[in-house]
């Protein structure tokens, strides 16, 4: 049964009905391994935080930022909220990070001191639940530390942001994938904002679109419920509502942020289109589907030469259960070839694919 002699020379006498057969299903499977692979990474994004379905974010109608003071205020208010965490965070937000003679670019993400008691990134080296504790705490992603240090420890290095911000690598963060936030290769307390911009300290509500209020609730309370509640309190203080700026207030549960409308087009979170996704979703079944439907057309129309190898084999004693079962190997063999060569196609398309999608 695993003799595929015969069959190879089958294949080489027939070289047009091969590369039609072989070429067109690999590039159908280039095209479905880079659609499932994208579907399936949309969907997957911020799936894998154990709390998200107690994350809420927090803004208006316009935007789903708010101003500094905003998180702290709202936790000391409900007591259905268990944490708030201020993130403050671009896809551009670089600063020059220095480490003796060494400077970089690093995009910085300024967080509360609970932000690893929401999001479940992990952390390589150091103790999540203490690298942010100090004030002059930092965070670094995998792939910055080896560009600023080699192979050295991170761990217990001083760096320099700016030229003002001194801070001490805690921990060790896997590089982010699969999330709505934007890459983030240094990670300092969320206080140390006002060295660089003082309308973003932590008691000021001036830059009303600058902050992303995340907010942790407790079991079983029902936060989006205080929606209106929470507008008519700040209306008594905010000035977004009180010269007309914002009208509502809208809370957002972090679990539909990513495919939502309303997270805002000046989000610093990324955000994906849901339409589109179940658009490419359906192309890539239907390639699958086509490509399907083209191998066992052409895989028939050849039957026929090869008749009489099989009624030879049968008068040399072979059985009709052996027959089909040597076919079947002789035609995983050639998905699996064809296989093999979607695989590499689809890895040497993988850039223009980063391109075209505006992803990884």
């Amino acid at each position: 049964l695993l003799d595929f002699k015969s069959f190879f020379k089958f294949l080489g006498r027939n070289k047009a009905y091969t590369f039609i057969d072989v070429f067109g299903l690999s590039v159908s499977l280039m095209f479905v391994l880079l659609i499932a692979l994208y579907t399936t990474q949309e969907l997957s994004t911020d799936k894998q935080h154990a709390k998200a379905e107690r994350i809420y974010l927090v803004g208006n109608e316009n935007w789903m930022q708010t101003g500094a003071a905003i998180p702290y205020m709202i936790k000391e208010r409900y007591p259905e909220v268990e944490r708030a965490c201020p993130v403050l965070t671009q896809e551009d937000m670089d600063q020059v990070v220095s480490y003796a003679d060494r400077k970089l670019r690093a995009n910085t993400a300024f967080v509360d001191s609970s932000f690893f008691h929401l999001f479940d990134f992990r952390l390589t080296r150091g103790d999540r639940n203490r690298a942010l504790e100090a004030m002059n705490g930092a965070v670094v992603s995998e792939s910055f530390a080896r560009k600023m240090f080699g192979t050295d420890d991170p761990l217990g290095k001083p760096l320099l942001l700016g030229d003002t911000l001194s801070v001490v690598v805690n921990g060790v963060m896997e590089d982010i994938t699969r999330s709505s936030f934007p890459d983030i290769e240094v990670m300092v307390r969320w206080e140390n904002i006002q060295i660089f911009n003082p309308s973003l300290a932590p008691d000021q509500l001036g830059n009303a679109g600058s902050t992303l209020c995340f907010i942790l609730t407790r079991e079983g309370s029902d936060f989006p419920a205080r929606a209106d509640d929470m507008r008519t309190w700040m209306g008594d203080f905010y000035w977004i509502y009180q010269i007309g700026h914002a009208d509502k207030v809208l809370i957002q549960p972090f679990t539909e942020s990513y495919f939502s409308t309303q997270v805002g087009i000046f989000s610093p979170l990324r955000h994906g289109d849901w339409k589109f996704v179940m658009v490419l979703m359906s192309v890539g079944i239907l390639i699958l589907v086509f490509a399907v439907t083209n191998y066992i057309n052409l895989t028939v129309a050849q039957a026929g030469f090869r008749a009489r190898e099989m009624a030879l084999r049968r008068l040399l004693g072979s059985s009709r259960p052996e027959l089909f079962t040597r076919l079947m190997l002789e035609s995983t063999l050639l998905t699996l070839i064809s296989l093999g060569v979607g695989l590499l196609l689809a890895n040497a398309a993988v850039p223009y694919a980063n391109d075209l999608l505006q992803t990884r």
